[in-house]
């Protein structure tokens, strides 16, 4: 796989405000984006792909039915694409080709399977899975299956949920969201020792973690910084924490009265795609930031829909 040195954590750090104006995207800015839509207009949330700097959009999964959900993408070097799916009653797991082609569910069971992300070499697939207890409600924990023979292992059994997994580019670690006292918080588990650390101390909400592509920080969104409570919402940003969690998260993309979350970071580390909506707005936009330039955004989707959860392609030269 592809190992890229992080830019300077200094070059990086500071608010990168977002205009999301319409623009012509900059010369060399090449690759694809697959993010989840409403936008063929028949009910269901289904996987599309945004090529740059074309800007054409290609279709991967075609389901039917009002609210049918296709979310939590994680786009592997090996070349697949996992998510999970309601198609089938309640949320499994599936994977399917960049191309549309070879589409295969992963997980049947009677509860929920939730936020799959799969190791660099396509070999094993992590995901949350909402397991039944004989006290009390259901509980989320994470789960390692070896995709070749579908054998599953259980690699945490807490009482707390913890959703949101994303596999570190070098394999030997997985971020997450777990619960403490009501919030969630970033933790990284180390899955040589199964030890987890806790990397965010903050009373706000912190959730879905995103790997640079050297393994050595850690994109997040959260609702910390926000002061204004809308209609019951909090506004989320896109902030920075480096993997051990020594240092202070640092807030990156901001927008005021704008909720700007779902981070994921381009295979040169120069590109940060996003989702973002408007307080009074009813949908919701693709857009992408320069991690260097505060100056340089640009909108890939826009349209009256709900385009959410970019994940940039990844690169295994």
């Amino acid at each position: 796989m592809k190992r890229i040195l992080l830019l300077p954590i200094a070059a990086i750090i500071g608010v990168l405000t977002v205009t999301g104006c319409e623009k012509p995207l900059p010369e060399g800015l090449k690759g694809e984006i697959a993010f989840i839509s409403s936008m063929d207009n028949d009910g269901a949330f289904d996987i599309y792909v945004i090529s740059l700097p074309s800007k054409e959009i290609r279709q991967l999964t075609h389901t039917e039915g009002r609210g049918v959900e296709n979310v939590w993408l994680d786009w592997c070097p090996a070349g697949p694409i996992a998510f999970a799916s309601t198609r089938d009653g309640n949320y499994e797991i599936y994977m399917i080709n960049p191309d549309g082609s070879g589409e295969v569910r992963l997980t049947e069971n009677d509860y929920d399977d939730f936020y799959p992300t799969i190791r660099w070499d396509g070999k094993q697939l992590a995901f949350s899975s909402s397991v039944v207890t004989r006290k009390g409600p259901p509980q989320k924990d994470i789960f390692i299956m070896d995709i070749a023979t579908r054998k599953t292992k259980r690699i945490t059994n807490t009482p707390e949920d913890e959703i949101t997994l994303s596999w570190s580019p070098d394999g030997k670690k997985i971020a997450y969201a777990k619960y403490v006292m009501g919030q969630p918080e970033i933790f990284v588990l180390d899955l040589a020792t199964r030890t987890p650390t806790r990397i965010t101390y903050n009373p706000g909400e912190d959730l879905n973690p995103e790997w640079t592509f050297d393994s050595k920080y850690i994109l997040f969104s959260s609702d910390r910084n926000d002061t204004v409570n809308v209609a019951g919402e909090r506004f989320f940003g896109v902030f920075m924490v480096d993997v051990e969690g020594k240092t202070e998260p640092q807030q990156l993309i901001h927008k005021d009265r704008f909720t700007m979350s779902s981070p994921s970071v381009s295979p040169d580390n120069k590109w940060v795609a996003y989702q973002f909506q408007r307080d009074d707005w009813n949908w919701m936009y693709v857009g992408i930031c320069s991690s260097t330039n505060p100056k340089e955004s640009y909108t890939l989707v826009k349209n009256i829909f709900y385009n959410r959860t970019p994940v940039w392609k990844p690169t295994t030269d």
